[in-house]
């Protein structure tokens, strides 16, 4: 099953309809009514063809926006949960989600979901545009798997609506940990995966690729005028840790008065995860990776080194090895969960990514927390990702500093230096 980065029906028709007292069969009105069977290529190619009719009316379905933007405010919590709203069923029901470019699939909590909290709950009896699936539903974290089945409904974000929009209805939360059921501290209900739709899973066991993500859904409809997203996420307050500045989520294009500069593009080694190659990381002149060959795919040549941009996962993620070389370079100490910790009066060093010939550098302050107590805390963290093809991921850390567009049609993301300018205490 593919990981998810997060933290780490069918159509009838009829021709017409009879209730019982319109015909009472007596001897002498008794109709007979020759049966004949549909041999099965004739019924699969009926029921492709009542599959097609249902997209093609899910496209002509009438939007506020028709070949546009749409723009999504994005909360940040402490800057470590990004955070918009999006809304499900007719009338709508509101949801805070996390907009997750490291996984494929839609979900909130089922009304009278298990392990959900206070959470918002998706309550299917109270929509009329509702659609039954039932397909099961399963995903897997670090702590646990979250359960549930498919569901369909209107689904608002942006400005756009997108009817019979395939989700799922979570009814076991308990993959998320005891954290999840805290919502003071957990701020979203949901996650809307914003990666390919090779990454979205459905069943038990699992199937890949078996449904279609929204903004997907949104490009194959003609609804925004690009088929790219872009993220622009906030920072903390100054003497306000918690509450940090909106940001937005742009559907359709990206916004120059969020960036400086132009946008440097990287094309994707996959279209699955955003992925694109590292050519290096380092601090202070001291390589924490090995240079690879950006033209090998993953598996050919394990000498890449790759990496995800994944505005789900709020830090940056390296190989245990590779961080190491961070941390010694910081003096680093880590406590017994992982963290590491840095005196607060120490000089932080420039960490810098290197990607397609450019160098994205980061601060000290971009990749450093006060955690109090003369403690300070990197935001960096050590994993070894086996099996997933994946060495680096490029979180909320990165994406704070350098705004970034998904290109969806093109397969490829592009990076500029974010302007906070507007932000006091930036």
């Amino acid at each position: 099953m593919p990981i998810s980065m997060a933290t780490l029906a069918l159509a009838v028709f009829a021709t017409g309809a009879f209730s019982k007292e319109d015909v009472t069969p007596t001897k002498k009105n008794l109709v007979r009514v020759p049966m004949r069977k549909l041999p099965v290529e004739d019924f699969l190619a009926q029921r492709r063809a009542a599959a097609a009719l249902k997209r093609e009316a899910k496209r002509e379905a009438k939007t506020p926006f028709v070949g546009g933007t749409g723009a999504v405010t994005v909360k940040d919590w402490t800057n470590a949960q990004y955070y918009g709203q999006i809304d499900l069923g007719t009338p709508a029901q509101a949801f805070n989600v996390i907009f997750d470019t490291g996984s494929s699939n839609l979900w909130v909590l089922a009304d009278g979901a298990t392990n959900g909290g206070s959470h918002a709950e998706y309550d299917h009896s109270a929509s009329s545009t509702y659609a039954a699936n039932g397909t099961a539903f399963k995903v897997e974290y670090g702590s646990g798997a979250c359960t549930g089945h498919l569901s369909e409904d209107t689904l608002g974000w942006g400005g756009f609506e997108l009817p019979a929009t395939t989700f799922a209805e979570v009814t076991d939360a308990s993959g998320f940990g005891s954290l999840f059921r805290l919502s003071a501290l957990e701020k979203f209900d949901g996650i809307l995966g914003l990666a390919f739709d090779s990454l979205a899973v459905c069943g038990d066991p699992y199937v890949a690729g078996c449904v279609e993500t929204p903004f997907h859904s949104l490009v194959s409809a003609g609804l925004v005028d690009e088929p790219v997203f872009s993220f622009y996420l906030g920072s903390a307050r100054p003497n306000q840790p918690v509450v940090g500045y909106d940001g937005e989520l742009l559907l359709g294009g990206s916004d120059p008065k969020y960036y400086t500069g132009g946008q440097t593009w990287v094309k994707l080694l996959s279209a699955n995860y955003w992925m694109i190659a590292l050519e290096g990381v380092a601090v202070e002149g001291v390589g924490a990776v090995t240079p690879g060959d950006p033209a090998a795919s993953p598996g050919a040549n394990r000498s890449l080194v790759t990496a995800i941009v994944d505005s789900g996962t709020s830090l940056l993620v390296g190989p245990t090895d590779q961080v190491q070389v961070l941390a010694d370079a910081l003096n680093a100490t880590a406590n017994i969960e992982g963290e590491l910790f840095v005196d607060c009066g120490a000089t932080f060093p420039t960490l810098t990514f290197s990607i397609n010939g450019t160098d994205y550098p980061l601060g000290g302050a971009d990749y450093v927390l006060d955690a109090g107590n003369g403690q300070c805390m990197l935001l960096v963290m050590s994993l070894d990702l086996e099996g997933t093809g994946v060495d680096w991921i490029l979180g909320d850390v990165f994406m704070r500093k350098y705004y970034t567009t998904f290109d969806y049609g093109n397969e490829r993301v592009g990076f500029a230096l974010a302007d906070h300018s507007s932000q006091p205490g930036h």
